[in-house]
């Protein structure tokens, strides 16, 4: 069965007075979504996939904070074996991809960014061998 979880980075990606990431707020929040949302949805810890959109996050993601934010999701869901597909219109893209692919390999988990939603989808999708992919037009 697909099972996809779309979570928008301006659900858990919260900002201290500075501008900077606050990362115990932004912590809880997502451990809170990932909680609900398996609740909500009946699933077993880890029985889904994951699809961060972070686009419309008003605090500008780091390197160290896209490390936290794998970090995090291991702690919240430390049972999570599913993809992760990490969106966002980054305009240094190839490096932080590369090191957002390279630091969830770290902690075992699947993960690729995207910068186009479609790709990202598709993606997903291609792990539940879904037929066909998907097309907006």
């Amino acid at each position: 069965m697909l099972n996809i979880r779309l979570i928008r980075g301006s659900q858990f990606i919260h900002g201290d007075h500075d501008g900077a990431l606050d990362l115990a707020t932004s912590r809880e929040v997502l451990c809170q979504l990932l909680a609900e949302g398996a609740e909500g949805a009946g699933a077993t810890p880890g029985s889904y996939d994951l699809l961060f959109d972070v686009r419309d996050a008003e605090i500008m993601l780091t390197l160290p904070d896209v490390w936290r934010l794998l970090q995090d999701l291991d702690e919240c869901d430390p049972g999570f074996d599913g993809r992760l597909a990490l969106l966002d219109d980054w305009d240094d893209t190839f490096d932080r991809m590369q090191f957002f692919e390279a630091s969830a390999d770290e902690i075992g988990v699947q993960a690729k960014a995207f910068i186009d939603f479609e790709q990202a989808v598709n993606w997903l999708w291609d792990s539940q061998n879904v037929p066909g992919r998907w097309d907006p037009e």
